[in-house]
């Protein structure tokens, strides 16, 4: 309760207001060639989750992507962080080769971006996380005892070289 006397201004009494909320999303995709953009060939991965963090990293907001590998928060203005969780067996691709409207803005290590600060009415539609899965080479070394270049059941693993 504010009181005045007769005569007497207050010019310290303000009020401020946003007309609407802001919208942070886009999309998750699997990177076939793991260059970081997003190619025509290549499918959103549904079912991925997706975190909304304070600029600060506290949790505020969880969802998952759609079916076509959508997602989306609405927020208030202020500055946010969005953070992609890795399916198992997957990695992030590597983030912001190129075009920032169809790159990864995923850190390859933590999934999570750089700090998004938005205004009322914002759209940022450019949120993304490539997903790759990693390739693997090799298999083991055997003492080949016969000389012959297969492994034989009775020709086992080398642990030292």
């Amino acid at each position: 309760m504010i009181n005045l006397s007769p005569n007497e201004n207050d010019p310290t009494i303000d009020a401020g207001f946003y007309v609407e909320g802001a919208r942070i999303g886009d999309f998750v995709w699997e990177d076939l060639d793991g260059d970081g953009q997003q190619d025509g060939n290549e499918p959103g991965v549904s079912g991925v989750t997706v975190n909304l963090l304070d600029e600060n990293g506290n949790l505020l907001e969880t969802t998952t992507t759609d079916v076509n590998g959508g997602y989306e928060f609405i927020v208030d203005p202020g500055t946010y962080i969005v953070e992609f969780v890795n399916p198992n067996g997957t990695e992030f691709t590597t983030p912001n080769e190129g075009n920032d409207a169809t790159d990864s803005d995923a850190n390859e290590n933590n999934g999570q971006t750089a700090p998004i600060t938005v205004q009322s009415g914002d759209n940022i539609d450019t949120i993304d996380a490539g997903l790759v899965e990693p390739a693997s080479l090799g298999d083991f070394v055997w003492e080949d005892q016969d000389e012959d270049g297969q492994q034989d059941a009775t020709e086992v693993k080398v642990l030292k070289a």
